[in-house]
C-alpha cells in the first residue's frame, strides 16, 4: 500500500489500461468505462484513415518505441451519474453487450451500492472501478469531461489535428422504472467509494441536483 494525493492510502498505480491507438494520428486513447467510450469510438470508426486500433475488451501496457510519445487523451464523468449510469446499464438493461460487476447482478440501485462496498474496487470490473484507477493521468496531454463532451471533443479533435469529426450518441442507458434518487446517507458512502475521483478530478461531493 503507498500513500497519494491528499493523504489517501491506496494500491500503487494501475500498469495495464484500455487502449485505442492510432499510427497515422499518432495518438493514443484511454477508454474509461461509462465515459462515452462507445460515441468515441464510433466516431473513430467514422475516419478509416486514422487507422484508430481499439483494442476492446483487453488491457495492456503503455505502448514503447515511437508509440510512447503519441498524443494521449481520456474522458471522465461525475461519480454519481457513472455510478448511476452502470447500474441502469447492467441491472435494469440486463448487462447489455457486456457482463455485469460480479456480485452485483440486480437490485435497487441501493443495493447496487451495498455490494460495492464489499468489493475490492481496484481489482473489479472496469464499469465500476475508479477512474482514477483506470487513466495514466501523467501521461495525458489532455483530460476531457462527459459534463461538457462536445466541447471537450472539439478541442481533442483541435489537438490531435484530424479536423472535424462528429460525435454520434451511442449505448444509452435503459431507463428505470423511477428515476434514481440519490439521499445524503446514500450520497456520503458513493463519496467514500470514490474518493479519489471526487478529490482528483474536483467533482463536488453533493450529489447532484437532478438524483436529488
Amino acid at each position: 500500500m503507498t500513500s497519494d494525493v491528499h493523504g489517501i492510502v491506496t494500491r500503487p498505480a494501475a500498469k495495464r489500461f484500455s487502449l485505442s491507438v492510432s499510427d497515422p494520428g499518432r495518438f493514443v486513447y484511454v477508454r474509461t468505462a461509462k465515459v462515452a467510450t462507445r460515441s468515441i469510438s464510433a466516431a473513430f470508426d467514422s475516419r478509416p484513415d486514422l487507422e484508430v486500433v481499439m483494442h476492446r475488451g483487453r488491457l495492456r501496457r503503455w505502448p514503447e518505441g515511437p508509440q510512447r510519445q503519441y498524443t494521449a487523451f481520456g474522458f471522465v464523468r461525475n461519480p454519481f451519474a457513472r455510478l448511476v449510469s452502470c447500474w441502469q446499464d447492467k441491472v435494469v438493461g440486463e448487462g447489455r453487450g457486456t457482463s455485469r460487476p460480479t456480485g452485483v447482478e440486480g437490485g435497487t440501485f441501493e443495493e447496487f451500492v451495498t455490494a460495492l462496498e464489499t468489493t475490492d474496487l481496484l481489482v473489479t470490473n472496469r464499469h465500476v472501478k475508479p477512474q482514477t484507477a483506470t487513466l495514466p493521468l501523467d501521461r495525458l496531454a489532455f483530460l476531457g469531461r462527459m459534463e461538457r463532451l462536445q466541447d471537450d471533443w472539439e478541442r481533442v479533435c483541435g489537438l490531435l489535428g484530424v479536423g472535424d469529426i462528429p460525435l454520434p450518441r451511442q449505448n444509452v442507458s435503459a431507463t428505470p422504472p423511477e428515476p434514481v434518487r440519490i439521499g445524503p446517507g446514500l450520497g456520503e458512502r458513493i463519496v467514500r467509494l470514490y474518493a479519489l475521483d471526487f478529490q482528483v478530478f474536483g467533482y463536488d461531493t453533493a450529489v447532484p441536483e437532478k438524483l436529488r
